[in-house]
């Protein structure tokens, strides 16, 4: 699937491709020469937003759910295994104390992705019972 980049500059291509054997099995675009790896429910969630379907959120909140679950037990794993193994040294516990953070810190961006994207499911769910007024046409790039 190709689709013109309307933010880059003239001439590029944003090119959408699901190859299996890759680095990645999953979707990534290509844009001023450079790669970017999207997730297929981040598209969704984009579509949802902009065509004000709330139902097509539930993938990314799901997945964004599980993802911080796994990157949980993922870190909290790597910390039993730093203080229980005691033939490391030094700057080998302090890369894994360096990798705990960041994996923590990744959850917790990961729930703010979650909270944001809550917001807009119920925003979006309460806008379709008729409780917001509706806002007429709009454009993206206004």
């Amino acid at each position: 699937m190709e689709i013109s980049c309307c933010l880059c500059l003239e001439g590029t291509r944003i090119i959408i491709e699901d190859e299996i054997g890759g680095e990645d099995e999953g979707s990534s675009y290509k844009c001023c020469r450079g790669d970017v790896h999207v997730k297929v429910v981040a598209i969704l969630m984009m579509i949802g937003l902009y065509y004000d379907c709330a139902a097509l959120l539930v993938p990314f909140i799901i997945s964004e759910i599980a993802q911080c679950a796994c990157f949980f037990i993922l870190a909290n794993y790597v910390l039993y295994y730093t203080f229980a193994f005691r033939r490391q040294k030094f700057y080998q516990k302090f890369d894994q104390m360096l990798m705990v953070i960041s994996i923590y810190l990744g959850i917790v961006i990961c729930i703010g992705a979650i909270w944001a994207a809550t917001k807009c499911y119920h925003y979006l769910r309460q806008k379709a019972e008729g409780i917001y007024p509706d806002s007429g046409e709009r454009c993206m790039w206004e």
